[in-house]
């Protein structure tokens, strides 16, 4: 099933929140019409949107007003993406230059913090203070995720557990976020979050081991990680079983301030053996497994099929 046949379950209030997402876009300020067209065009999968409306139909909840989070949670991934791009100095967006490579820094930051005060006015809208209590949980996560990423990177942190805690926080808590949210009100709130939280370090650990893959199709540069000194699960597990000269000669390339394409494609060389891949494959498999232990107690509807067929674009056997 292709992604766009999982959207037509989902399809009239995803129409909803596609309307209502452009709608809350528009601004009396020119510069931010524009970027809003760059970001609505190039909207990438719109995957969180997915989770949280497949996550209403499948635990049963109420599909009314439900737009008015998807539009938040989608909003507010989309502040983080415009600021993310900022610390990380990257060029591209889903292959296509960035809003901070386009307009500069300054401005990127002020239109993410435009979007979260969007998010706010959304929010308050909504007039719910478990919502309010489990966005504002999600952000704080997602705000020191990234400041520990940064700390971590910056002392070469190959610390597994480390690993797991900050794409925790950077990535899966959003992801559990929407699913909750989906789900809020019903029996099955507290599974689809936990469904959520396991979906999404799958998808962010499947998108680290991307970034090692001369074929993939993420839209960002192969390597990228490693530019950005970033230490994720492939290097980490290469690491553990490399020999004490093999683990000094490539901690010592990733800690200079700059390093060249020659010695990224030399380290993604080096990183990447069967060992390597097989680990990755299998630690994505497991938090899979995980998920899919977790779907398979709810009822049987076409909401619960699209999660299960969503779920095949994470499996390793997909890469």
């Amino acid at each position: 099933m292709t992604l766009e046949e999982i959207e037509k379950i989902v399809e009239e209030p995803l129409s909803r929140f596609r309307t209502m997402y452009q709608t809350t876009l528009c601004s009396d300020v020119p510069i931010i019409n524009n970027i809003a067209d760059q970001l609505t065009h190039n909207h990438g999968k719109q995957l969180r949107p997915l989770l949280m409306l497949l996550s209403a139909g499948a635990s049963g909840s109420s599909f009314d007003k439900l737009e008015y989070l998807v539009t938040a949670m989608e909003m507010l991934h989309n502040a983080t993406l415009l600021h993310d791009d900022v610390v990380d100095e990257s060029d591209l967006r889903r292959g296509e230059p960035s809003i901070r490579k386009q307009f500069g820094n300054k401005v990127a930051v002020l239109c993410g913090d435009y979007f979260l005060a969007k998010v706010m006015k959304l929010l308050t809208d909504y007039n719910n203070a478990e919502v309010n209590h489990i966005v504002d949980n999600t952000v704080l996560a997602m705000s020191s995720g990234e400041i520990l990423q940064q700390q971590r990177s910056k002392q070469l942190d190959s610390n597994l557990q480390h690993y797991h805690d900050t794409i925790f926080r950077k990535t899966a808590s959003l992801m559990s976020a929407c699913t909750e949210l989906g789900a809020l009100g019903t029996s099955w709130q507290s599974a689809m979050k936990k469904f959520g939280l396991h979906f999404g370090m799958a998808f962010q650990m499947r998108d680290d081991l991307l970034d090692y893959m001369p074929h993939s199709s993420t839209g960002k540069p192969v390597g990228n990680d490693l530019k950005e000194h970033k230490i994720t699960l492939p290097l980490i597990i290469y690491l553990q079983q490399a020999e004490e000269r093999e683990r000094k000669n490539i901690l010592d390339t990733i800690s200079h301030d700059i390093i060249s394409d020659e010695d990224v494609q030399q380290l993604i060389k080096e990183i990447v053996n069967e060992h390597t891949l097989a680990a990755s494959k299998a630690a994505i498999d497991n938090e899979l497994h995980h998920a899919y232990s977790i779907l398979d107690t709810l009822p049987a509807n076409k909401f619960k099929q699209g999660f299960f067929e969503l779920m095949q674009y994470l499996a390793p056997s997909s890469l």
